[in-house]
């Protein structure tokens, strides 16, 4: 019977961290990645990225985000998630039935550790293809806007005066 209740209880504070983890993360990555759209739509309305790339790198820098923002909501999260349960009474009334804290931290450990894991696949293999294609769709888009600047009949100097280039005609 007791090791039902502590199981239940288990479940339930593991419940509650997953679900404040959830919101919070879901929070502060629609801000940041509402700042991020902007740059990105930004860069590309000054043709200084190809628009068919915008969703590309939209969707790699949410990854980047992704990896950067979950330590950092896992610990408001779980805080939330423990303040939540103190305000309310549930802390002394689990004290007040022999459930001690060693015993909350059992579900809470378990559901940073499955974070963790995960967390470490995404940083091991996501990331560094992220970036290379984030860097390889800028310099493609860097290449294509210095050969968009050249017009027909006009002298054009893409590097600052290093080189100049004359076009007859531009095809």
């Amino acid at each position: 019977m007791r090791a039902a209740i502590v199981n239940l209880i288990g479940r339930y504070i593991f419940r509650e961290a997953f679900g404040s983890w959830l919101v919070v993360m879901l929070v502060l990555f629609l801000i940041f990645m509402t700042n991020q759209l902007a740059d990105i739509l930004g860069d590309a309305a000054a043709d200084r990225l190809p628009r068919d790339a915008v969703l590309a790198i939209f969707g790699l820098t949410a990854l980047r985000y992704l990896m950067f923002l979950t330590p950092i909501t896992l610990f408001l999260g779980i805080t939330l998630a423990l303040a939540r349960l103190n305000r309310d009474g549930e802390m002394a009334a689990l004290s007040a039935c022999g459930i001690g804290l060693t015993r909350l931290l059992v579900p809470i450990g378990a559901f940073t550790l499955l974070l963790a894991l995960g967390l470490s696949w995404l940083a091991l293999v996501l990331p560094p293809a992220a970036s290379r294609r984030i860097e390889e769709i800028r310099f493609s888009a860097e290449q294509n806007v210095e050969l968009s600047a050249i017009e027909a009949g006009k002298f054009v100097s893409p590097d600052s005066g290093e080189t100049v280039i004359y076009a007859r005609e531009v095809v």
